[in-house]
């Protein structure tokens, strides 16, 4: 599916992930309408004097905005999520509101206006904890949070749809993807490269819980959009794909490669219980592989140094 032309939505499209998104619709000569709650312009300022962007505030959870946002799109590239991962053990309700049926009405607005073609952002979480590793897409499903619960059930609704309405769909379940304008958000704990480097830039202690073992695959932004392009220039739809770099490494050793990095920056590292659902996440990424011609190209050394000189210069 070539984007030249193509009149793409992309909910969330301020956000880290959403607004590389755009910049890269945008870069394949795309028509690109932004659906936001409207808070912030920051990650897209840069992009809005291109004449083939619109911006659209709304709220995701009214079916009126999302029908007149959607009105003449070809695909809808659905990024809008509700990502403090903390706040929603205190607030599930919300989670729900946002995610669950924020998506399920963008579905619905999708089917008033004769829309079939659907990339959502899912999460590597919906796994819970691993009975084998690494996990491929055939791991059975069993999240353990409030976010991955409500993200699992976006899937289904997205792969009923395709059953029923003969939605297209690509489903992303992501894992750790990093890099320029992700930046912490209170209450999460997404992201924890640039929550560790934030840490360090402003002089404070690192907090690992557990023991520091636990292992992560980490996937730079620019090679995420890639694979993301990739998957729809290929058209594989109606599949669900781990979406990572296909290699682990401790937090012990992240932050090695920080100290390395940071070398005028001293930090001390907060040990602290273990958090009960942490867990590894070791993603299998053979069924992406053989679906894409799929390599990494960014190390993570260059690209966690990419991210602190864009972090110094924010």
């Amino acid at each position: 599916m070539k984007l030249k032309g193509l009149k793409v939505l992309v909910t969330g499209g301020t956000g880290f992930l959403g607004s590389h998104i755009v910049e890269r619709c945008l870069d394949e000569h795309a028509q690109v309408r932004v659906f936001s709650t409207g808070k912030t312009f920051r990650n897209i300022e840069h992009l809005r004097k291109n004449p083939r962007l619109n911006l659209i505030t709304g709220d995701i959870t009214n079916l009126n905005s999302l029908v007149k946002a959607t009105k003449g799109i070809d695909l809808v590239m659905h990024f809008a999520s509700f990502t403090k991962t903390n706040e929603t053990y205190r607030n599930p309700l919300k989670d729900f509101q946002i995610n669950v049926s924020g998506t399920l009405l963008l579905l619905e607005a999708m089917r008033k206006n004769n829309i079939n073609k659907i990339v959502f952002a899912s999460t590597g979480k919906v796994y819970g904890k691993p009975q084998y590793i690494p996990i491929d897409e055939n791991h059975p499903i069993d999240p353990v949070d409030p976010y991955s619960t409500g993200k699992y059930v976006c899937e289904k609704y997205i792969s009923l749809y395709g059953k029923i309405f003969n939605l297209d769909y690509i489903i992303m379940r992501i894992f750790g993807i990093y890099g320029p304008r992700q930046i912490p958000k209170p209450g999460s704990l997404v992201g924890v490269i640039s929550i560790f480097v934030e840490n360090i830039l402003n002089g404070k202690d690192i907090i690992i819980y557990g023991d520091g073992k636990l292992k992560r695959d980490f996937l730079y932004i620019d090679d995420f959009v890639n694979i993301t392009f990739s998957l729809l220039n290929n058209e594989r739809w109606k599949n669900t794909f781990n979406i990572a770099s296909g290699r682990a490494i401790t937090l012990n050793e992240l932050t090695k490669i920080l100290a390395k990095k940071l070398k005028s920056y001293k930090f001390k590292i907060n040990f602290k219980e273990p958090l009960e659902n942490d867990v590894d996440l070791l993603p299998d990424v053979s069924f992406l592989k053989a679906k894409i011609n799929y390599k990494p190209t960014i190390g993570l050394e260059e690209g966690i140094e990419r991210y602190i000189n864009w972090y110094k210069q924010r």
